[in-house]
């Protein structure tokens, strides 16, 4: 990644309906990432930072399970942080920052925590190596990213293979997981959990979330170049008639768990530039 160009832009835009589309990824997946803190999070940390934070969801889910003494929730959209400052008091600091440049605010930290965020940057094995330079010596990362999404039905499969051309794209990669399996084997870092993931989500929610992403990016330029406006409406049009099909069929996402912890011998550790 060109560090001195412009921060990356986030795929799903920041105005009411990616915010709408925030809140229900949230509402769908929060149990996994309860669990996943509930695991790994032993100790209480004094500064925990939400990397890519949106809206606060994973903030207050951070805040209610690790109970940090401080927590910072760092984003690019003054939009998504300003509505997430007027729901939140306490401990609570939102920053605008782009969190591919070095330092982060609130480093050397005791938890960082990153969950769909690695799908939408290129370089993520580079940019989690990165991070661990930003925790406090046996400081702890914790990523939870899309290894795999599949369907049998064929408007969600042809979704897919349109999202996954417009990330790649900007560089980035819709099923970003089975490239950071390997970062944990890193002699920077211990990895502590690494492993595949699986959650069923009933088709109608599926195609609700997909929809709204579809309408956030139905003209960025990759989608006006190789797509006609009849083929974006057909898709359009087939996932309103799934969000309201009483259908007992499934999508089926798998995901990336990962704990890294910053060795507690730091002497010898090289700082990235920022």
């Amino acid at each position: 990644m060109d560090r001195d160009s412009a921060a990356p832009s986030y795929t799903f835009r920041d105005h009411d309906l990616a915010a709408k589309r925030l809140a229900l990824v949230a509402e769908t997946f929060s149990p996994l990432t309860i669990a996943l803190l509930n695991e790994a999070v032993t100790d209480q940390p004094s500064v925990a930072v939400d990397l890519g934070c949106g809206l606060r969801h994973s903030t207050r889910t951070i805040s209610t399970v690790a109970t940090p003494r401080r927590i910072i929730g760092l984003d690019q959209s003054e939009t998504f942080l300003s509505r997430a400052r007027k729901t939140t008091t306490g401990n609570v600091d939102f920053i605008v920052h782009d969190v591919t440049r070095l330092p982060i605010p609130g480093a050397p930290a005791d938890l960082l925590f990153c969950r769909f965020l690695l799908v939408h940057l290129p370089e993520p094995e580079d940019l989690i190596q990165r991070w661990l330079t930003q925790l406090k010596p046996g400081g702890l990362l914790l990523v939870q990213e899309t290894e795999g999404i599949t369907s049998v039905n064929p408007t969600i499969t042809r979704y897919l293979e349109v999202v996954e051309g417009l990330l790649a794209s900007r560089g980035a990669s819709l099923n970003v997981g089975p490239r950071l399996a390997g970062v944990g084997a890193s002699a920077d870092s211990a990895s502590v959990i690494n492993r595949t993931t699986m959650m069923s989500v009933p088709i109608s929610r599926a195609a609700s979330m997909f929809d709204m992403n579809l309408q956030a990016w139905h003209d960025d330029p990759y989608i006006l170049n190789r797509y006609s406006p009849t083929d974006v409406a057909e898709l359009e049009h087939e996932f309103i008639h799934l969000t309201e099909q009483d259908s007992v069929d499934l999508v089926q996402w798998t995901f990336r768990e990962m704990t890294l912890r910053r060795p507690t011998d730091t002497a010898n550790a090289t700082t990235p530039p920022a």
